[in-house]
């Protein structure tokens, strides 16, 4: 998040919490790459390694089709709802969390 502060093209200005992925191909052979999510894709980029977005990628239902070059390093920021932070009100659970204190304690 810092590094979204100092650059406009930075992918946190697009994604609130972007998944981010390092793809290298090793075989030397150029072509694309589909990364199959389980989850629900908004948005997936490429971007170079300080996060700064090169290019919009394609995304098909649950893939995302990523362009490799032979021997090349990709860097993919992948917005998926599911990863978003989800704001939880631990009192209203109390019960669940708070057993973990009670080990080895006989129940009433």
């Amino acid at each position: 998040d810092l590094a979204s502060r100092s650059s406009t093209e930075h992918v946190n200005r697009l994604a609130t919490m972007p998944v981010l992925l390092r793809l290298v191909e090793l075989d030397g052979q150029q072509g694309t790459v589909d990364i199959e999510v389980a989850g629900t894709i908004q948005g997936a980029w490429l971007t170079n390694s300080r996060g700064e977005v090169r290019d919009k990628l394609e995304i098909e239902g649950p893939v995302v089709r990523v362009p490799m070059r032979a021997h090349g390093i990709a860097t993919v920021a992948l917005d998926i709802d599911e990863a978003r932070p989800v704001s939880r009100n631990l009192d209203a659970h109390r019960e669940v969390w708070a057993q973990i204190h009670r080990v080895g304690e006989k129940e009433e």
